[in-house]
C-alpha cells in the first residue's frame, strides 16, 4: 500500500481562530492561508515550530503574491485576505505536483530518497527531530524516554518536527564521510540569533506585516531570477550550495538530509523512525 499525506489538504497546522476562542484547530496549508483572515495566530506546542511554520507560509505568500513594491503591499492589505484562486493556481502548478506529500515516492516533502553519504544512515528514533525530547546521549532530565522504547508519531506531528528540524539544526558534530572527507553538520538558518515577529489582529495581517518587498533590489540575499522554494527545485541539496539563491530559498533552506520511516496502521500512516545526515 502506498502511503500518502497531503500537507496542502490534510489538517496538521495548529491555529487559533479569532473571536476569543483559544482552542486549537488543525488545518492544511491551503485552508490555513485561505482562512488566515479568520484566524488569530499559529500556535504550536513548541515556539520553534511556530516560527518554522511561519517561515513556510511566508515562503508561499512571497512566491504567490510578491509584493513587488509598496503599492502592491498596500493593495494586499486593503483586500484583507489571500486570494484563494491565486493560491489554487499555484498549488495546481506542475512544479508543485506531489511536492507537498510527506510520503511521496520521488520527492517526499523536505526529505530525500537517496542519501549523499558513503553509507546509509542507521534508523534513529523520531525524538531526534526535536530538541526537547531525549535521544542518544542527551540526558533524560525533563523527558524520560529512551531510544530502545518503541515510539511513533502521526504524520501531522512528523511534518511539524521535520520543518522545525530543518530550521533549527545545531552544528558541530561530525555527520558522515562523503567523497573521502569528514563533513560536519551546519547550523540551521534559525539556530543562532533572535527572531522577531510583528503580530497583527489576524494571521493574515501577521503574515503581511512580516513580508518584505520581493524581489528586493540591493538585498544581502541576491533574489536571483532562479530563486525558488525548496519544493520547486529539482535538487535543493545539490553539491556546492552554500548560499541561498534568494529569500525563498533561504526561508525553505534544507539543512539535513532526512527520511521519515513510516508504517501503515489501522489508524493511518504512523512514523516510527528517521534517517538523517548532513545536508
Amino acid at each position: 500500500m502506498t502511503l500518502t499525506f497531503d500537507l496542502l489538504r490534510e489538517p496538521w497546522i495548529p491555529c487559533i481562530p479569532k473571536g476569543g476562542n483559544s482552542s486549537t484547530i488543525y488545518l492544511g496549508i491551503r485552508d490555513t492561508l485561505v482562512r488566515a483572515h479568520e484566524l488569530h495566530a499559529l500556535h504550536a506546542q513548541s515556539p520553534l515550530t511556530t516560527v518554522a511554520l511561519m517561515r513556510l507560509l511566508l515562503a508561499i505568500t512571497h512566491r504567490v503574491f510578491g509584493p513587488r513594491d509598496i503599492p502592491s503591499w498596500t493593495a494586499l492589505w486593503q483586500t484583507g485576505h489571500w486570494d484563494a484562486a491565486q493560491l489554487d493556481d499555484y498549488f495546481g502548478w506542475r512544479g508543485c505536483a506531489g511536492r507537498f506529500d510527506l510520503f511521496d515516492d520521488k520527492r517526499p516533502f523536505y526529505q530525500v530518497t537517496q542519501f549523499r553519504a558513503n553509507r546509509l544512515p542507521d534508523p534513529r528514533p523520531v525524538s531526534e527531530l526535536v530538541h526537547e525530547e531525549a535521544s542518544g546521549n542527551n540526558v533524560t532530565l525533563f523527558d524520560h524516554h529512551f531510544d530502545d522504547q518503541q515510539r511513533w508519531i502521526a504524520p501531522g506531528e512528523a511534518a511539524r518536527r521535520l520543518i522545525t528540524a530543518q530550521a533549527y539544526t545545531l552544528g558541530f558534530g561530525i555527520s558522515h564521510v562523503y567523497q573521502d572527507r569528514q563533513c560536519q553538520f551546519a547550523d540551521g538558518p534559525c539556530a543562532r540569533g533572535a527572531l522577531f515577529l510583528i503580530e497583527g489582529d489576524s494571521l493574515f495581517e501577521t503574515l503581511l506585516l512580516n513580508m518584505r518587498q520581493y524581489p528586493l533590489p540591493n538585498s544581502r540575499l541576491p533574489d536571483r531570477s532562479d530563486d525558488a522554494p525548496a519544493w520547486e527545485m529539482e535538487d535543493p541539496l545539490a553539491d556546492g550550495r552554500e548560499l541561498p539563491l534568494g529569500y525563498l530559498d533561504y526561508l525553505t533552506w534544507q539543512t539535513w538530509q532526512i527520511q521519515l520511516i513510516a508504517d501503515e496502521t489501522s489508524e493511518g500512516p504512523r512514523v516510527t523512525r528517521v534517517r538523517r545526515c548532513m545536508g
